[in-house]
């Protein structure tokens, strides 16, 4: 996707625990202590390099809530210059 966009990954626990470590600059292979129960939301929002930012883990909020609650929105050019640096 482009630089901004919003991308939904609906995959087993564990990816989205290989996924938030990465984003987080953590270990991969500590995903497991990410512990994460069935149908749960983690948001997290990246820059061009792949890590970012931890907006919710395992959230079993209902998504209507967490759509009124509002996503955050990217910021390319932060993104842009993130990745140069």
């Amino acid at each position: 996707g482009a630089l901004g966009s919003l991308i939904v990954v609906v995959s087993h626990a564990w990816v989205t625990s290989v996924l938030t470590c990465h984003v987080l600059g953590l270990p991969i292979r500590d995903y497991y202590r990410l512990a994460s129960p069935n149908c749960a939301v983690t948001l997290v929002q990246v820059d061009a390099t792949g890590r970012g930012m931890l907006h919710c883990l395992n959230s079993q909020v209902p998504l209507t809530e967490l759509a009124r609650a509002g996503l955050p929105r990217a910021r390319p050019q932060e993104d842009a210059a993130h990745a140069r640096s």
